[in-house]
């Protein structure tokens, strides 16, 4: 079992109809837990887990709004291939697959 605490900071720049509109989500910091589950001595699973909420600001053409609240929990499942090669450091290949839960909520 774990924990990790880590700070995002997301921006993004689009176009829409021709105007850049810059969307910035307040940085933050995003809390996880983690479940790590050896099957065998060279072969491990994690399952992680995330929440970071946000306020969302929108501004193009010189104007600024502040649009709402950005709720993310990602979800991921890791599998470990561990090389026990030094005893003091243990080295893997990890690969996964994981999915962004997404809730947003308008200000209105």
């Amino acid at each position: 079992m774990g924990a990790r605490v880590s700070y995002t900071n997301y921006s993004y720049d689009y176009t829409l109809y021709g105007v850049e509109v810059d969307v910035k989500p307040d940085d933050n910091l995003m809390c996880e837990g983690n479940l790590t589950y050896f099957i065998r001595d060279c072969f491990s699973l994690e399952l992680s887990v995330g929440y970071v909420e946000t306020d969302v600001d929108l501004s193009a053409l010189g104007l600024s709004l502040d649009a709402g609240e950005l709720e993310n929990t990602p979800v991921i499942l890791s599998g470990r291939l561990h090389f026990y090669t030094n005893p003091k450091m243990n080295q893997y290949i990890s690969f996964g697959v994981g999915y962004f839960f997404n809730d947003f909520d308008q200000n209105d």
